[in-house]
């Protein structure tokens, strides 16, 4: 169902995060770095569950933590031009 799609989605976006970690965490704080590495470890918890409110908030946190990080990745590759 919708749930299980929303996994796989997570799962993508997981591998995607993981694939450019280095590279981030060269320019970056790793304080909100590791929060997002422990939000995508308890999405399985949660799917596992069927705990979808917990899953969905979780995605959400994963969204606004992500976007902070680029936009600081971003930031610090400017300050360095």
């Amino acid at each position: 169902g919708d749930f299980d799609g929303g996994y796989a989605l997570s799962q993508q976006a997981k591998n995607l995060w993981e694939s450019n970690w280095r590279a981030t965490a060269a320019a970056c704080d790793h304080a909100p770095m590791d929060e997002i590495d422990s939000l995508f470890a308890s999405l399985h918890s949660y799917w596992a569950k069927e705990d979808d409110a917990h899953f969905a908030g979780s995605c959400a946190e994963l969204v606004q933590l992500v976007q902070a990080v680029a936009d600081a990745h971003r930031l610090s590759w400017w300050n360095l031009l």
